[in-house]
């Protein structure tokens, strides 16, 4: 079976085109994510330390396959701002537990209620049947793009 070049080409086109969409309609593109001190990447390790009790930097680094020295400077910077609280392990003085302070579970929870309200108000445009077919379409985005093939 030859491939079609054209068409190729033409659905690259589609996905970078939706992504640019995408991603200027959700506001990821702005300095800071839903008028928060905080970048997308920042967001993300919040949401991610609110969703556990204790977890370290290379558990992080793994879930969200970023770059060592860039989740360094993130969670040295959630320290200094004392958002995060850093304890040793008992066992191993090299291995650190991360979680977030009280005040880093505010800023989550601001984080959380704005992004909410975002989604909200996307949501709030449409007929309730386009919102179902909004969600369904993300579903399976998401199915395709987390399937063995890809």
């Amino acid at each position: 079976m030859k491939l079609d070049h054209k068409k190729v080409t033409d659905s690259i086109e589609a996905v970078r085109h939706f992504n640019r969409f995408y991603t200027q309609r959700i506001g990821v593109l702005h300095k800071h994510l839903l008028q928060t001190p905080f970048s997308l990447v920042e967001g993300r390790v919040l949401r991610e330390l609110a969703d556990t009790q204790k977890t370290t930097a290379t558990a992080l680094r793994s879930k969200l396959a970023l770059d060592r020295g860039y989740l360094s400077r993130i969670l040295r910077g959630f320290a200094a701002r004392r958002l995060i609280q850093i304890t040793y392990c008992k066992n191993d003085d090299r291995q650190k537990f991360l979680e977030l302070t009280g005040k880093g579970r505010r800023a989550h929870s601001l984080l959380n209620a704005r992004a909410q309200h975002h989604a909200a108000s996307i949501l709030d445009k449409l007929s309730r049947a386009d919102q179902k077919r909004l969600v369904a379409t993300m579903r399976t985005i998401e199915k395709l793009m987390t399937s063995k093939s890809s």
